[in-house]
């Protein structure tokens, strides 16, 4: 639970706005939204002044490359989504390419590239004073050593503007504060703490959200100069709902009104993993020993490593005290001159050796694109989002075995090699067909993902893979004590006649058959042993469950050594795979059984 600062006296005067909702939406464009064809012209009316990018065209064959960057950002209440890909020149030097995925897909020419970097990093001024980059040296600590946060003196001016002040009530009618930052005009996205309290199952409510709010040192008041929001609609992650990690630790308050003149949102980048310099501007309650009275403050520190499932915990050694949970994590670009949302500061149980923070992951994509889409509607009460639909999975893969039994270790590695994202469900069954458990990711176009599975500890069984576009990958299979290691190809079909081509089944080697059954019914299985001159030399027959597998070893079943090839014949489709393990080494090698008529 994140222990909140207690506002029984707050010196902020604000104003009650009574505002109607209109109904649930993630399709109306925002008012005031000036489109991709007319931001050159736009960047040129405020007279920003363009600075010079190391941006290309985008090369042919570039889709197939993973991008080095996926962004999101609201420039000029238009959205935008776009894919960066680094390229390394002769002299050594970063350079970029930009392919757009919103409000148009097209690969951007290095004008197209310059005008929309340009606008990401610079609407509203105030980004690039001599102090403000790369800002890796302000502050250590959690609060670690000496606390060295500085306050931000002009909080009207982007990225400050974004940075949001939120006041909430608990059930028992007392106040309290956190941090937040605004994505869009009507979205703001904060820790799922300031939300939720998963400790008591209780909400917060009451919600009051103040933008670039400061203290006026003059006449000792706090200041809200683009005045306060009410009556925000807390929309909640369901993962931290129903298990209170901080590696669900976001959710979002939609508003019914929008800040006037705020049109531009910090980018948020999915799936960065800094190894340096990070930074966080919030809202923090206590600050060098004395009251942050409202102030906004900011500080740098390091990410020091990562933890927790798919590891998306960033440990940072970044000072932090109540107040600020919900803050942004940020990065600044030294390619782009911007800065970059990576994640949000959550609550860590009082460590005194590091803080914590919640990386945005792209199997997170879908909550925030809906967050970012979001407009006012007709209904006073606008329900949390749904769960994200069945997207429509149109391929399967199948591990025939995995294993996170003692000692044993199962890793999976997939790539998408489309130009759109590819939604995935991995769905985990024990060899006796029982659900082991599932998890889902969502891989960008032409990007990768690894993971350690997160299959039921203990269990054994094999795997389904359920995609909305083809995939490519292979599971790895590792073992701590003696240490090795065997790989499998994801397999993409089913057949009812596959052939292993080669035997080792004796005294020094064993081949290990493994079968999956993906069927709702018992399948019957036949082994045929053709010696090397194609004569069948032995069969032996048994069923596999529905949803189950099975593994076999072929010198125990068979009763003695084999060699030659062998023929699997089945009732229903499955699909297969032969290890060769010796007896004598650590050797492991495998085979994939091939499809036959």
């Amino acid at each position: 639970m994140t222990v909140k600062m207690n506002l029984f006296c707050k010196s902020l005067m604000i104003c009650w706005v009574m505002v109607l909702w209109g109904t649930w939406s993630f399709a109306a464009p925002f008012t005031g939204a000036v489109p991709w064809s007319e931001l050159a012209d736009r960047l040129e009316e405020k007279g920003v002044v363009m600075i010079d990018l190391p941006v290309i065209d985008c090369p042919l064959g570039v889709a197939d490359e993973a991008p080095s960057h996926l962004v999101i950002q609201v420039i000029e209440n238009t959205l935008y989504e776009w894919k960066e890909y680094e390229f390394f020149s002769g002299d050594g030097k970063i350079r970029l390419a930009v392919e757009m995925v919103k409000p148009e897909a097209r690969f951007l020419r290095a004008g197209e590239s310059k005008t929309l970097l340009n606008a990401s990093r610079l609407f509203g001024g105030g980004m690039d004073s001599g102090s403000d980059a790369p800002e890796s040296g302000l502050a250590r600590g959690a609060v670690i050593g000496s606390d060295d946060r500085e306050k931000i003196t002009n909080t009207e001016v982007f990225p400050w503007n974004n940075i949001v002040y939120i006041d909430m009530q608990d059930e028992s009618g007392h106040w309290f504060y956190d941090t937040g930052f605004l994505i869009s005009p009507y979205a703001v996205v904060t820790c799922g703490d300031t939300l939720y309290d998963f400790q008591t199952k209780k909400w917060f409510s009451n919600f009051v959200v103040t933008a670039g709010q400061y203290f006026n040192d003059t006449n000792q008041w706090v200041a809200a100069p683009f005045g306060s929001i009410h009556d925000s609609s807390d929309v909640l992650n369901g993962k931290f709902h129903d298990t209170g990690l901080n590696e669900y630790n976001y959710g979002a308050l939609l508003m019914p009104e929008k800040f006037t003149g705020i049109d531009t949102f910090m980018p948020l980048e999915f799936d960065f993993r800094p190894s340096g310099p990070v930074n966080y501007v919030g809202y923090p309650g206590f600050v060098g020993g004395y009251s942050g009275q409202g102030d906004m403050w900011r500080t740098s520190g390091n990410a020091i490593g990562y933890e927790g499932v798919d590891e998306r915990i960033l440990k940072t050694n970044i000072d932090m005290s109540n107040g600020g949970y919900g803050g942004p994590l940020y990065t600044y670009n030294s390619t782009t001159k911007s800065r970059r949302v990576i994640a949000i500061m959550v609550y860590n149980g009082d460590n005194p050796n590091y803080n914590s923070a919640c990386r945005l992951v792209s199997a997170d994509k879908y909550s925030f694109t809906q967050w970012l889409a979001y407009t006012p509607g007709s209904s006073p009460n606008p329900p949390n989002p749904p769960n994200p639909p069945n997207p429509g999975y149109s391929h399967s893969s199948y591990v025939p075995y995995y294993s996170r039994s003692a000692g044993r270790w199962t890793g999976l590695a997939m790539t998408n090699r489309n130009n759109g994202s590819n939604q995935v469900l991995i769905e985990y069954y024990s060899g006796s067909g029982i659900s082991q458990g599932s998890e889902n990711k969502e891989i960008p176009a032409n990007g990768q993902t690894s993971f350690a599975i997160q299959a039921q500890d203990g269990s054994e069984g094999w795997i389904k893979i359920s995609s909305t576009k083809s995939l490519k990958g292979l599971a790895l299979v590792g073992q701590n004590a003696p240490e090795c290691m065997f790989d499998m190809d994801l397999k993409t079909s089913l057949n009812t006649r596959l052939r292993l081509a080669h035997l080792a089944a004796d005294t020094k080697w064993n081949s290990l058959v493994m079968i999956c059954n993906p069927n709702d019914n018992t399948t019957n299985i036949t082994y045929k042993v053709y010696s090397k001159s194609g004569s069948l030399v032995a069969t032996r027959s048994n069923s596999i469950v529905a949803n189950g597998s099975v593994q076999e070893n072929l010198y125990s079943l068979f009763g003695q050594a084999l060699t030659g090839s062998m023929i699997i014949e089945s009732t229903q489709p499955v699909t297969a795979f032969l290890l060769y393990d010796s007896n004598q080494t650590t050797w492991k090698a495998g085979l994939s059984a091939i499809p036959v008529q």
